[in-house]
Parts: C-alpha cells; sequence; structure tokens
C-alpha cells in the first residue's frame, strides 16, 4: 500500500511502499508516475543519514 510523506506539502509530495526487501518512491501527485524501488537496507541508510544530524 502506498502511503504519503507526513510532511509532504502542497507543491512536492512524495509516497513510499514499504516491504521488508525494498522500498518504493513515487510522486504523489501523480499515481502514474515512474516509481523507484531500492533495497530496504538501502532506505534505512538514507533515512538515518537524513535524520541523524537534525537529532544531535
Amino acid at each position: 500500500m502506498w502511503r504519503k510523506s507526513t510532511r509532504s506539502g502542497a507543491s512536492g509530495c512524495v509516497e513510499v511502499l514499504l516491504d521488508p526487501r525494498a522500498v518504493g518512491i513515487r510522486d504523489s501527485k501523480d499515481a502514474n508516475s515512474p516509481e523507484i524501488f531500492v533495497e530496504a537496507a538501502a532506505w534505512r541508510a538514507f533515512v538515518q543519514h537524513v535524520v541523524t544530524p537534525l537529532t544531535k
């Protein structure tokens, strides 16, 4: 199930599809837009990198 980011606004929105093996990312304004899939471990590393500077 695609889920819209809670941080999405009127001009920039993303949706993610979470799976134990992979994560899908797409533009929520266009359900027919291309989807990008990355390994779940790569997604976790990306999120950790983005969040870490904000929590220190």
